[in-house]
């Protein structure tokens, strides 16, 4: 994904650019992951109504040889990262991990 340019400076991120802002942001750290693999989970206003957080989920594959796991136990695990952007540039100021669902 190209990355887009910021909004303009008196016009705040809206929840829809958000999501595109950290799912681009996203796709260049973890390359290795397809587009269609990525499922936006949740997006909030912070209560400082100056960040929207965004939760962007995907799977993960388990190595089966460092498990020991029968095959059937060998599920692709759920993984959730949190996305916290400025409405005012757009910019990522932080990515954090989210455990559960």
């Amino acid at each position: 994904m190209a990355t887009k340019a910021a909004p303009a400076r008196n016009e705040a991120l809206d929840a829809k650019r958000a999501v595109e802002v950290a799912g681009d942001y996203f796709h260049t750290l973890f390359s290795e992951v397809s587009t269609s693999d990525v499922s936006v989970e949740e997006v909030e206003l912070a209560s400082d109504r100056k960040h929207w957080l965004v939760t962007l989920s995907f799977f993960e594959e388990r190595r089966p040889k460092a498990l020991h796991l029968p095959e059937f136990l060998q599920v692709p695990r759920q993984k959730f990262k949190v996305f916290k952007i400025e409405r005012g540039s757009g910019r990522v100021v932080s990515m954090k991990m989210r455990n559960g669902g």
